[in-house]
Parts: C-alpha cells; structure tokens; sequence
C-alpha cells in the first residue's frame, strides 16, 4: 500500500494532466532511519469491556507486548519483553487472557525444507503478568511445522481452539483440534480429521465441531463435512487443483457457513452455505468490478460481521449488521480523506478501535466512542515522521499495449513540478496483490529522495476480477511486462519521467519484475534493484517441490502461474537467469539468509549469471533477514544500499559517476 494525499484522477497516462504538478514548499529531508525503522507500535488491540488496549512497541532495538489502561494513561504498563521472537499481532482471548502471535525462523533437518518460519500462539495473563507458549507439551502433539493458529475463542472458558498434527498413526499424522488452556498452555483433542487431508476445523460460538475442510493434493478431491447425527458426512464436495473456495465464517444464525466464491461470477462475493444440506445462497454481498479482499468475523463466535472490497482509494469495508454500518458510516464521514480500519470493537460495540493511514499521517491507532461520538488518538506508527514530510500519491490509469485499463499509484516528491524527473518504478509482490492508498514505507522513502515513484497493478494483480487475475497466468515475460511498460512510456510521453533516468526496483515477485524488466526491456532501465526475487523458475519450483511434494497444490498453482493453464510458456523463457546476457543496465540484489518463501540461492544464480556474461551486478546479504525484511537493521542496510545505488545511476547526465561496469560492494 501507497501513502499519501489519497487525491484520485480517473485518466489515461497518455495525456496526464497538469494538475498533478505541486508547488509544495521543499522542507528538510526526514532521515533514512526513520523510513527504514520498525513501526513504533506495531500491531493493537481492544479489550472486550473496552477499559484497556494491548499493542507491540518497537523501541530503541527492543520489542514488548504491553498492556495499557485506557482511562488511567497515567498508570504503567504492563508487559513482557518478546525481542527474541518476531512478534506479529495481538489480540484478546476475554478480558483477562491476551493472544501474542509469533514466528521465529528455525534451521531444521525435520522438514524437507532447510529452513522454515515457526509460528505460535503464546497467552498473556494480566492477573499473574506471566506468558506462556500455548500448545507445547501437550500430549499426543506430533511434530508441526506452525503451531500459530487458532481457530475459535472460547471466552468464558479461558481456552482456545487449536488445529496441530498428532504423532504418526499408521505411519502418517493426523490434524486434530486442541481445546488448550490459556492458563496452563495444555491442550487435549476434541475432534479428529482425516490424516493430513484436513486443513481445518470449523467451530460455532458453543464451542462445537460443526464441519471441517478437507482437501487431497494428490487426488484434488475438495470435500466440506458436516457433523450430523455424531458422524462427519460431505456436505461439498469439488474436484480442483487448488482450493476452490473459502469458508470465511458463520452467518449470524450460525446455521450456514459464510463462503467467498466465484460461483460464476468474475469478482468475488460473499454466499452462505447451509449446514443442513449443503445448498449455495447469494451473492449477499459483491460488487461488479471489485472482489472481496477478506472478511472481518468475530473471534468468539465466528460471525461475518463485514466485508472488504479491494478498491485502489483503500480498502472499502461494508458492514452487515445496520447498527455496525451506521457506525461505520459516521467514521467514514469524520475521517474522509484517509484510509481507515476497523481492528477491533467492544463487545458492546460502544467502542472501536481504528488504523488511520494515508492523508497526512503515516500510520496511527485511533478510539471512536459511539457514546460521545468522539475520537482520541492513541498512538503513532511512525512518530519522527511529520505530517509535512508525507509525500502525496495520485491514483492514475492508463493503457497497456493492447488496450487494456491499468490502475496506478503515483507518489510525487516533495516539491514536485512537473518536469522530466528520476522515475522508480515499484511493482507490488504476488503476483495475486495489488497496491492502494494507503502507507508504504518503501515508495514514501523514495519520494523523500526525490523519485518519481510509479506502482502498476498489471495483469495477474487481484482485487479486479478473475479475468483480469488469470490474464497474467503463463504472462510474466509477456503481458505483465507490457502492463509495467506501458506506464513508463506513458510517463516519458506525459513529459513527468527523464528517459535516461529510470530504475525498477522490487520485492519478492516485484523483485522478479525488477529482472525482468532488466533483461526482456533492457532499452528502457538505467538500474535494477531486486529483492528476494526468483530468478530461475525451474529451481524455484524444484525448492517447492522438494518442501512441499511434486504434486502439491503450492507447486501446481506457481506451475500454472509461470506457464499458464495449459502450459504455454517454458519456465526458461521467463526465468531472467537464462536471459542476463541480454542486461544493458547494472544490478543490485538483496536478499534474507533466512527467506523461507524465496530462498537466497535465486539470488545467487543471477548473480553468477551477471557475471558469467560480464555484467555489472552487485549482491548484499542479510544475516537473520527473511522474506518480509522484518528487522530494523536490515530495512535500514537495505535502504542505504538503495540510496547509494540510485543516486550513482540515476545522478543527471552532467553528475554521473563514469563507474558503468565496475564491481563494488553496495
């Protein structure tokens, strides 16, 4: 996601408009490190009664998971310190018990995979201010490659619902569902799947097994069963590759699950599913031109409360309950010009904590009481910067090559006139994501440094529809490219982006476009940066294969996705390894020792590509990094080896260093 002043242009980039010229005073440059650091509060949540907020604070290289009181700020927090673990999110289990989910990166033989990213749930008491790991110890508890989810909230029995594998019975292991205690972190099995077949469990708000998610890799048998009478019966089942559909909770009555399908639909919707004989009713909620990105149901009970439609402007969230969407409507109205999120509310409803981005703020929590209507701060992301320092973002559209509509970002430096400047081009990952307003730490930084920064939702992006998603299945090399160069020749045209002075840069499937951009359009890039990209497709699906089995749906669908459905493309013809020689611009790629989804050999194979044809490369590795650059450190390294890099290649003509070819360590 972008950040920014959210203003929004419905044109086409062939003739962009002069309104997005700025005279905007330049003020004083905000540091790389506070671009690079942490979110300073990290994750937030609110207590059931609404008396306290429970949120991780990065500070001064340490991580805590604290608990405040709302109406004594006065009053010190309570906490623990979790700076060994990668703390990702919290939430309440009632009012006593807080759920801290964690992940850790683990080398292990166990697992096929060298390396994997451990997940866990641990439960935080603030009667006796002490934590512990939920679910380890507890007997018949087989070796788990995640022990990080929980499936339902049982708030009056202090306990959780979780799904584990067992040890092997007849030689292979078992998902099943723990009832674990949030005060001891015990658990013991309440329900029983069918061997690793079962992905998971669906419970009501009693508590209770209602139906379970079966799905076969190997057969591509997807089944839903249903409890009835005591005994598991299919209530749906569909031969597919991949997961046709998502149980995405419960309807309010709890008698038919809540299912985000297609059902011949482009975009997808919201249906309900009846548990007593398995019929599809709906769509309750869609939209012609937007899917529906996630939903937002209640931990206690599993009740959809809300849909989110992906929408560039931001997230658009649309409430079901009439009481809910009247809230919802009188924040939307108080906070119009930024990109808001509801995160958590009262049991009562009477108060909802919010996440504010975009407009002039880089992040904050927020309060609304619906009693006063009034709203309180609570806390900045990203506190050392200002409001002034944000630079503004524009949604744009323009067209591809064959005539295609593409969306846009486009973040504008401070200051900014219109005139042929330094353009950075940043791809989103996914390809299945998409970029809206909203923060984006990456693309803010860039335009801090003086960049132009465009972000295209090509081809293959989600959150427009199947069609425009499956477009870009076996496309990489193809339509993605054309969709990501259509809009920098528009730039040049417009007369916004200098020719000569533009770079790709991108993470994990952005990283790939950022190769690919290097070699399938080499006239068009004066540098490359990568990160965590893939770089050979066929090495990267042997990896998967080899962690996950050759006939695995992770494997089948990045086979699909490279090659298309039918397998049109050749995975060497869009693997920019086998295509360095054909590099005009030099390259810099980055990437984690400890990435777990792409590992750091892709990086090295381009490389030794780049090198074997005598093409200016460099490679930075970070010690203790993974995928998602999830340390202050390492983000901070990352943006002083990218600032240096573009400065040296996208310098005006008459200041460029004469260094083309030479090899020096970022």
């Amino acid at each position: 996601m972008s950040g920014g002043g959210g203003r929004t242009f419905a044109l086409m980039l062939i003739c962009l408009v002069a309104g997005l010229s700025r005279a905007t005073p330049v003020r004083a440059s905000v540091s790389l490190e506070a671009f690079g650091a942490l979110p300073k509060v990290a994750d937030m949540a609110l207590s059931p009664d609404g008396s306290r907020i429970a949120y991780i604070l990065h500070r001064n290289g340490t991580s805590m998971m604290l608990v405040r009181e709302l109406d004594n700020p006065e009053a010190r927090p309570m906490g623990i310190d979790v700076s060994k673990l990668k703390a990702r999110a919290v939430s309440w289990a009632n009012d006593r018990y807080v759920l801290l989910h964690t992940s850790i990166t683990l080398n292990t033989t166990v697992f096929t995979a060298h390396k994997i990213e451990f997940g866990g749930v641990f439960s935080y008491d603030t009667v006796t201010r002490k934590a512990r790991p939920l679910l380890h110890g507890s007997k018949q508890l087989g070796i788990n490659a995640s022990l990080g989810r929980i499936d339902r909230i049982l708030p009056e029995e202090d306990a959780v619902l979780m799904p584990a594998f067992t040890g092997q019975v007849a030689g292979e292991r078992v998902r099943v569902l723990f009832k674990v205690s949030l005060k001891t972190g015990k658990g013991r099995i309440v329900a029983r799947g069918y061997r690793t077949q079962t992905d998971h469990f669906i419970v009501n708000g009693k508590g209770q097994t209602i139906a379970r998610i079966d799905f076969a890799d190997k057969t591509g048998k997807f089944v839903i069963k249903a409890i009835r009478t005591g005994i598991w019966q299919d209530l749906y089942t569909e031969d597919s590759k991949f997961y046709p559909l998502s149980v995405t909770g419960l309807s309010t009555d709890g008698k038919s699950l809540m299912i985000l399908d297609h059902r011949g639909r482009d975009t997808l919707a919201l249906y309900a599913m009846s548990l007593a004989d398995g019929s599809i009713t709906g769509p309750i909620q869609a939209r012609e031109k937007a899917d529906i990105d996630h939903t937002l149901a209640d931990g206690a009970d599993g009740v959809v409360r809300a849909v989110a439609y992906a929408d560039i402007s931001g997230t658009d969230y649309v409430f079901i309950d009439p009481d809910m969407a009247s809230t919802w409507k009188a924040i939307k109205k108080a906070l119009a010009g930024s990109v808001v999120k509801p995160l958590d509310w009262s049991a009562n409803r009477r108060k909802w904590l919010l996440y504010v981005e975009g407009g002039r703020t880089a992040g904050a929590y927020m309060l609304y009481d619906t009693s006063s209507g009034k709203f309180r701060f609570l806390a900045s992301v990203h506190p050392d910067i200002r409001p002034e320092d944000i630079a503004d973002v524009v949604t744009i559209a323009y067209k591809s090559k064959d005539g295609t509509r593409i969306s846009a970002l486009l973040t504008l430096p401070p200051g900014y006139e219109k005139h042929p400047a330094a353009m950075v081009v940043l791809p989103h990952g996914g390809p299945a994501s998409h970029d809206s307003l909203g923060w984006d730490w990456l693309a803010q930084f860039l335009a801090n440094q003086g960049y132009l920064v465009l972000q295209p939702n090509f081809r293959g992006s989600d959150g427009f529809g199947a069609a425009f998603e499956n477009a870009g299945d076996g496309e990489w090399s193809g339509i993605i490219v054309d969709d990501v160069t259509a809009g920098v020749r528009g730039m040049i045209r417009s007369g916004y982006a200098d020719p000569k002075r533009i770079c790709i840069v991108g993470a994990s499937f952005g990283g790939y476009m950022a190769l690919a951009g290097l070699v399938f359009t080499p006239d068009i890039y004066a540098c490359s940066v990568a990160i965590a990209p893939i770089s050979d497709a066929s090495a990267f699906i042997a990896d998967r294969a080899k962690g996950s089995g050759r006939k695995s749906s992770s494997v089948s669908y990045w086979q699909e996705a490279m090659m298309g459905e039918k397998g049109k493309a050749h995975l060497d013809t869009i693997s920019p390894a086998k295509h360095a020689a054909a590099a005009k611009a030099p390259l810099l790629l980055i990437h984690g020792k400890d990435d777990t989804v792409v590992p750091i050999a892709q990086s090295r194979i381009m490389k030794r590509a780049m090198d074997r044809t005598g093409k200016p490369v460099q490679m930075m590795d970070l010690k203790g990094e993974d995928h998602w650059l999830s340390r202050a450190n390492t983000r901070i390294a990352t943006l002083r080896a990218l600032e240096g890099f573009l400065k040296r290649y996208l310098a005006p003509a008459n200041t460029q260093m004469a260094t083309e070819g030479r090899k020096e360590k970022p």
